[in-house]
């Protein structure tokens, strides 16, 4: 009866109504492993669910949704559910956007030989080199003189005198 009472007083009031009917500690151990063991269950299929059907979008940083996807496959882990490092990189492929289809072909040839950690590093310096070449395309466009012509519009009129 010691036993029992160490148990029940343990539980959540919700869970306490449900097994303080039951009379042996063995008893109510038993429904709660069974309790737990579908719970953690249908942990699983949610979790799984929501990595297959993850999107990345380019609303948001690709690093960010890529830290969600690194959860969602840590969360898995601790259910048991060891994702290798292959899946996890072309998992991350096979998400990325459409503007990233050219850097998905490339990649496509050295998945084995990543780890996730270092794909993530790899993912990371593309990103940056992507930043530099929009702020250098970006500076080059934006490139106006005080009298309002463009540097190549200038030059023209320079040699047309």
């Amino acid at each position: 009866m010691l036993c029992r009472g160490h148990i029940l007083n343990t539980l959540t009031s919700r869970l306490y109504d449900i097994f303080s009917k039951l009379k042996s500690p063995k008893e109510i151990w038993a429904a709660l492993e069974t309790h737990y063991k579908q719970e953690k269950s249908g942990s699983y299929h949610f979790l799984a669910l929501k990595f297959f059907d993850y999107e990345i979008t380019n609303n948001k940083p690709i690093m960010d949704q890529l830290h969600e996807i690194e959860m969602l496959i840590s969360k898995l882990s601790y259910l048991d559910i060891k994702v290798p490092d292959s899946l996890q990189v072309g998992a991350v492929l096979s998400k990325l956007p459409p503007s990233w289809n050219e850097y998905r072909k490339k990649m496509l040839h050295f998945i084995d030989n990543y780890t996730f950690e270092q794909f993530q590093t790899h993912l990371q310096i593309e990103i940056q080199s992507r930043m530099c070449e929009l702020q250098a395309t970006n500076s080059k466009v934006n490139l106006v003189t005080k009298t309002g012509l463009t540097m190549t519009q200038k030059n023209l009129k320079v040699q047309k005198k």
